[in-house]
């Protein structure tokens, strides 16, 4: 989900501060219900809903997915995500020169952070010192990633950009990353805060039940896909108990991005009629009655989710044949 992009570039820079690299398990079976539907069509697109994490059971795609990128002329994630890209995020997601987190919140929510990550063997909040507050919090539940980040992962949208790429595809971004990251400017200093503190409730709470890690829960129910739920656990994750500024920030980084990508992938389908396009979001912008598939159907188009057993039943008119 989209939240956990900004904060992933940053765990990467952590990542050497951590234990060795722990190997990936060969054994991982990709997941026979992933969140691929198909534009239909002579020439057909796709929309794939993603995780932005680098967990092997995430990665290793259902043949369905592979072959529906292999088809497609070009793809489009989010943002687009080639290294200067991400570069100018870095800068986005840091304080300006002369500031620091330790100014930007509460001795004791700072006491408390420095307490947490010490915990995590990096070296205190001092960590996160010239990272913006609403990026710290996101990334601390990132963490548990940072020792397959330090091993050369990949999250699943970076993945298959460069797989993209690798392949001479055209390649590129729904959102300019200001359209993205200006998102978060509908927050306040103290709200910010507030983010923190509820990231830091839910990691430091002991496991009861069946609680697991809040993105153990997430992949988990990533990978049953379950899109009801999935959006449940994000929305609980992420948003908090604050119900005002929870619809503010759901406003802002899911309903007016949905519509915002709905529109950019009918423009380029329109202009470029004959091509295949895959289109990776976020899974929880593929939800609910203002996500982009149901806004791209209220658009005139037809899709349908596809599911493992539809892996070499994906095909495409004769080139000169028409859309």
């Amino acid at each position: 989900m989209h939240l956990a992009r900004p904060a992933r570039l940053a765990a990467a820079l952590l990542a050497l501060a951590l234990a060795p690299a722990v190997a990936q398990d060969a054994k991982v079976q990709p997941t026979e219900r992933p969140f691929l539907w198909v534009i239909e069509g002579d020439t057909p697109s796709f929309v794939y809903g993603t995780i932005h994490v680098p967990d092997p059971r995430v990665t290793t795609l259902p043949a369905v997915v592979s072959q529906a990128i292999d088809m497609a002329d070009g793809l489009f994630t989010e943002v687009p995500m080639d290294p200067g890209m991400q570069m100018a995020m870095m800068r986005h997601i840091m304080l300006p020169p002369g500031q620091g987190l330790s100014t930007r919140i509460s001795p004791e929510l700072y006491k408390r952070l420095d307490a947490y990550v010490k915990g995590k063997g990096l070296p205190g909040a001092a960590a996160f010192e010239q990272i913006k507050v609403w990026v710290t919090g996101m990334q601390l539940q990132l963490l548990e990633f940072a020792p397959q980040l330090q091993a050369g992962g990949k999250s699943l949208d970076q993945g298959l950009y460069d797989r993209a790429r690798e392949a001479k595809k055209e390649v590129g971004g729904l959102e300019t990353l200001q359209e993205q990251l200006g998102c978060f400017d509908v927050l306040s200093a103290e709200e910010q805060a507030r983010m923190l503190e509820h990231a830091l409730d839910q990691l430091e709470a002991p496991a009861e039940g069946d609680r697991t890690a809040p993105f153990e829960e997430l992949i988990v129910r990533y990978l049953a896909g379950d899109l009801d739920a999935l959006v449940e656990s994000l929305n609980e994750q992420q948003m908090g108990s604050d119900e005002e500024m929870s619809e503010r920030l759901k406003k802002a980084l899911i309903t007016d991005r949905n519509h915002r990508m709905a529109e950019r992938i009918v423009a380029r389908l329109g202009e470029n009629p004959g091509k295949s396009y895959f289109f990776a979001v976020g899974t929880a912008h593929h939800h609910g009655e203002e996500g982009v598939i149901a806004l791209l159907e209220a658009q005139g188009l037809t899709l349908r989710r596809l599911t493992a057993k539809d892996a070499g039943t994906l095909k495409r008119a004769p080139a000169g044949a028409g859309r």
